[in-house]
């Protein structure tokens, strides 16, 4: 054999060899999951068009019924139960008295505290009655205040005409125009006006005496009328403060609703609710309307807000939704269980609805959306960040689309951008695909 045939026939032994050993890497890899190439038999899929989102973002979760608002009503006093007016179921309005405790030492304080306010507002009636008897007094000693000084002016101008006249009959004695006897005369005169002037200039200082102590005796009266006042004040603060504990003694439902407890019966001693009282005398619910509490998951809690419309549907009552909104949310996730507590406020007219009822509570969230919608079994890969990707068949082939996503649940994903409604896309992989796969699309 010459070289030329032996090298030819040891580099045929090469390439059968390195064959060899490319087959037996490409059965490796498919036995072990590898993505096949691009030629070969085409692979089976099932395929499917995108959809138009018909709703939006809705979720469905367990809710309880609890009343709007319930009242556990506890005696103020203490007392023996004299009347029990309602029974648990019965029926009540705003301000009825659905029970009444036996007080008979508080309605002898009431009538006590009476007697007491009347007295004192006698006293009042008496301190003013000598506040005008006072200020009558000083009225009639300021007016005899005057009087003594009109007559102090009086008894002076008579002095100084009296005085004039003696200074005259004097000049003329001494001239001997007149005899001494006019002039004795004369000076009686002078001096007995001169007294009568000193004696009212003494009756001013009297009256205004007289008047100071008038002033005082009104101010003394007045203060009187102030104290007396202060007492009736007194008075009457512990008359309703009487009025108000045997008011207590008469328990009153606060709103319309139904009684749901009772725990005592007539005769049954009743304490007052202080300390460890824990039992209430009756409860009352109000239950023309209810609140049905749900929890949001975390996925949901974002998107929960007050004014969401909602459906309530009770396990007991199939075929029965009930319609509200959602009226309040908490704001606020509990770190256990990482779900935000939701009530829906819905009208419970018909009474159907019962404290304790339990259910399936459906929010939606936003409104319909123009997005395309996937199945999940879709994806080829988890969802990251927003992003995963599908196989969109195409000429026969598998072509591989990174796409990102809107919103994802456990039945469904919204897709923003990366498919358009007309694309197939491939629905539940039974193979590994890899961009470029031969596919066949079953019937």
């Amino acid at each position: 054999m010459s070289v030329f045939a032996h090298r030819v026939t040891i580099s045929l032994l090469v390439a059968m060899r390195m064959l060899a050993v490319w087959w037996l890497v490409a059965a490796g890899r498919l036995a072990h999951g590898a993505e096949p190439s691009s030629g070969g038999a085409p692979i089976q899929v099932e395929t499917v068009r995108p959809q138009r989102a018909q709703q939006g973002r809705v979720s469905t979760q367990p809710g309880s019924v609890i009343p709007d608002r319930s009242a556990r009503l506890f005696a103020k006093v203490s007392g023996y139960l004299k009347e029990q007016r309602v029974d648990i179921g019965d029926r009540v309005h705003a301000g009825d008295v659905l029970a009444v405790i036996d007080v008979p030492e508080l309605v002898e304080e009431v009538k006590r505290a009476t007697a007491a306010l009347a007295q004192a507002k006698a006293r009042v009636a008496q301190a003013e009655a000598r506040v005008a008897t006072a200020r009558a007094l000083r009225d009639a000693a300021l007016a005899a205040v005057a009087t003594s000084r009109a007559n102090l002016q009086s008894a002076e101008a008579s002095l100084d005409f009296k005085q004039k006249v003696f200074r005259r009959i004097r000049e003329l004695a001494a001239e001997r125009a007149v005899e001494q006897r006019l002039v004795d005369e004369r000076e009686e005169d002078f001096l007995a006006a001169r007294a009568g002037r000193d004696a009212a200039a003494a009756a001013i200082d009297n009256a205004q005496a007289d008047a100071a102590a008038a002033e005082a005796k009104l101010s003394e009266s007045q203060a009187d009328v102030v104290e007396a006042q202060a007492t009736v004040d007194v008075c009457q603060a512990a008359l309703e403060r009487a009025r108000v504990f045997v008011d207590f003694a008469q328990i009153r439902s606060p709103y319309d609703g139904v009684i749901t407890e009772r725990s005592f019966f007539p005769g049954d001693f009743i304490r007052a609710a202080e300390g460890n009282v824990e039992i209430p005398l009756l409860a009352v619910d109000k239950i023309d309307r209810v609140r049905v509490v749900v929890r949001i998951p975390d996925r949901d809690a974002p998107f929960t807000k007050p004014g969401d419309r909602a459906t309530f549907q009770a396990g007991t009552l199939p075929g029965v939704r009930f319609e509200g909104e959602v009226s309040r949310i908490s704001d606020a996730q509990d770190a256990t269980t990482r779900t935000m507590r939701v009530e829906i406020d819905l009208s419970n007219e018909t009474g159907l609805l019962r404290d304790g009822m339990y259910g399936n509570a459906t929010i939606h969230l936003s409104t319909a959306s123009p997005r395309l919608k996937l199945p999940v079994s879709c994806l080829a890969e988890k969802p990251a960040n927003g992003k995963a990707a599908v196989y969109v068949v195409r000429d026969g082939k598998a072509h591989r689309r990174a796409v990102y996503l809107s919103r994802a649940d456990e039945n469904e994903v919204e897709v923003l951008s990366g498919i358009e409604a007309e694309d197939w896309v491939v629905k539940g992989q039974a193979q590994p695909l890899s961009d470029g796969s031969p596919v066949q699309v079953a019937k």
